[in-house]
């Protein structure tokens, strides 16, 4: 996969998980594709109007990424996997997840399209 790509997927990746990105609607409308679909690592199915109507109100947290992979499975169609471990706050202890999200690239612009974390031990 072309170098330039995989840094494009990681950096999508990453700014979804940003605070200010979760909470500004048109940012995150730009990401998500119309079709999204997630399931969480609660296990919750997610569209993209569920993701809409709740990030905004979420409290922030710190997420950061590890083993990211990226493959390309069609033309315009890319599966990132990688590992999250999530800090809520200083007195809890961090969580860790598996994520999956497949990416749309059409036009140089990349929209997720599906999304889905299993929670795993740290």
């Amino acid at each position: 996969m072309d170098r330039d790509l995989l840094n494009k997927l990681r950096a999508a990746e990453e700014s979804h998980l940003r605070p200010d990105i979760r909470a500004d609607l048109d940012q995150l409308n730009d990401i998500l594709d119309d079709a999204y679909l997630e399931i969480g690592a609660s296990g919750n199915r997610f569209t993209k109007q569920d993701v809409l109507n709740a990030l905004p109100d979420e409290s922030p947290c710190t997420r950061t990424i590890d083993q990211f992979e990226a493959t390309q499975l069609a033309p315009d169609l890319f599966l990132t996997t990688y590992r999250i471990k999530k800090q809520s706050s200083d007195d809890q202890p961090p969580t860790s997840s598996r994520r999956s999200t497949l990416w749309l690239h059409d036009r140089g612009t990349l929209r997720m399209r599906f999304h889905q974390g299993t929670p795993i031990n740290t």
